[in-house]
Order: structure tokens, then C-alpha cells, then sequence
């Protein structure tokens, strides 16, 4: 039997920190990662990986937002404005995961690239086809930019 998703407003306990926190037990990240199996590309901003990763990246769980967005990216077709924009954001949690850790020169070096990869999913149409706005991309930029 195929396991449920949490809650839409579920969050896990901490933001997990590679080195610095225990890995969350609990099958609920895999759960929301499964979301995107058997699901067509088309689709793919319906499932709870990309609701959930985005509202996590939103929400400054960087590792996390990561983890269920690396679903979403890998399911996209190859070399799509879609794919590469997902990307994009996934650089940026990465990036905000860094600095959160005070790894400075990593944080910098990964806010570029996802800088580059959005704007580039952007131009290609990505955000569209997303079902994002400016207005997500900027809130996405500056839950980053204010991570402690």
C-alpha cells in the first residue's frame, strides 16, 4: 500500500545540517519524494515533491528542499527550460544550506550558478510552465539571503 504524504503544512522537527544534526528518522521525505513516480512530466508541479520543496526552500529547509527537489528534477524531461530551472532552485538551496553553515565561499560560488540556471530556465520559459512568478523566484532569493 502506497503511503500518504504529510500534511501540507508538515515540517520536519529541524532543519537538518550535514555534520551538525542527526539525520531525520521518518519515512515522510521519501514519502513526498515517491510523489513524482508515475506522475507525466506535465504533472509534475501537482505532486507534493514540488509543492513541498518549494515551500520548503521558502521556508529555510535547505537539505530538505533539496532532497524532494532532486525528484522533481530528475523526472523533467532532459535539457527542458523546466528541468533546468528546477535545477536552478535546487543550487539555490544548496547555496542557502552553505551559508546557514558558514561555508561562505561555497555559498557564494552556489548562488551564481543557481543565478545563472534560473535565469536561464526563465528566458527558455520554465517559470511558466512551473506555475511560478517573479514574485516566488524573489521569495525564494531572499529566504537565502536572510539564512542564518
Amino acid at each position: 500500500m502506497t503511503q500518504l504524504p504529510p500534511p501540507s503544512d508538515w515540517r520536519p522537527p529541524y532543519a537538518f545540517l550535514p555534520g551538525r544534526t542527526p539525520a531525520h528518522e521518518g519515512a515522510e521525505l521519501a514519502v513526498i519524494r515517491a510523489t513524482v513516480d508515475a506522475v507525466s512530466s506535465d504533472r509534475l508541479t501537482t505532486t507534493a515533491a514540488w509543492t513541498f520543496g518549494l515551500d520548503f526552500l521558502r521556508d529555510g529547509y535547505f537539505w530538505e528542499a533539496h532532497e524532494v527537489l532532486e525528484a522533481v528534477w530528475l523526472a523533467l524531461p532532459p535539457n527542458s527550460a523546466e528541468r533546468v530551472l528546477c535545477q536552478g532552485l535546487i543550487q539555490l538551496a544548496n547555496a542557502g544550506l552553505k551559508q546557514v553553515m558558514q561555508r561562505d565561499p561555497a555559498a557564494a560560488r552556489l548562488r551564481q550558478i543557481a543565478r545563472d540556471g534560473i535565469a536561464e530556465g526563465v528566458a527558455r520559459g520554465g517559470l511558466e510552465r512551473l506555475g511560478l512568478d517573479p514574485l516566488d523566484i524573489e521569495g525564494f532569493w531572499q529566504a537565502v539571503e536572510h539564512a542564518k
